[in-house]
C-alpha cells in the first residue's frame, strides 16, 4: 500500500499516479484505500488529508475514464488526438457488455441476447 507521503506527492491532475487499469480496478482501488485512510477508521494525523487526496484522486480517474481518455489496460491518460469518441466508447462498452453476458450464458441459448443489434436470439 502507498504511504502518506506518497498519496499527498501526486498531483491531483495525474490519478493514473495512484489508479490504474479499468473503471472496476479503479473502483475497487478506491474503495481499498478508502477503507484505509478514512478518518473515522485512522488515526494518524495525516488520514483527513490523504482521504480527501484520494477523492480528488478518484474524481480525477473517473471524469477521465468518463471522457474516454483513460487507456484501460494502463491507467494512462491519453494524448488529446487518441481520444476515442463517443460511438468508439458506446461501441467498446458494447462489446464488453457482450463479452459479459456471452460468458453467463450458453452458446446455444435461446435467451442470449446480442448487444451488437439490441435484440434477443
Amino acid at each position: 500500500m502507498k504511504t502518506a507521503e506518497a498519496i499527498l506527492r501526486i498531483p491531483p491532475s495525474n490519478p493514473e499516479l495512484l489508479f490504474s487499469g479499468d473503471e472496476a480496478a479503479v473502483h475497487q482501488l478506491y474503495h481499498r484505500l478508502a477503507a484505509q485512510w478514512h478518518p473515522d477508521r485512522n488515526t494518524s494525523p495525516f488520514a483527513t488529508e490523504v482521504f480527501q487526496r484520494i477523492v480528488t484522486l478518484y474524481t480525477a480517474a473517473k471524469a477521465q475514464i468518463a471522457s474516454g481518455r483513460w487507456s484501460a489496460a494502463t491507467g494512462e491518460t491519453l494524448p488529446t488526438g487518441l481520444q476515442m469518441s463517443a460511438e468508439e466508447r458506446a461501441t467498446a462498452a458494447a462489446a464488453k457488455a457482450l463479452q459479459v453476458v456471452n460468458a453467463t450464458t450458453h452458446a446455444g441459448s435461446r435467451w442470449a441476447c446480442d448487444l451488437r443489434s439490441a435484440s434477443w436470439i
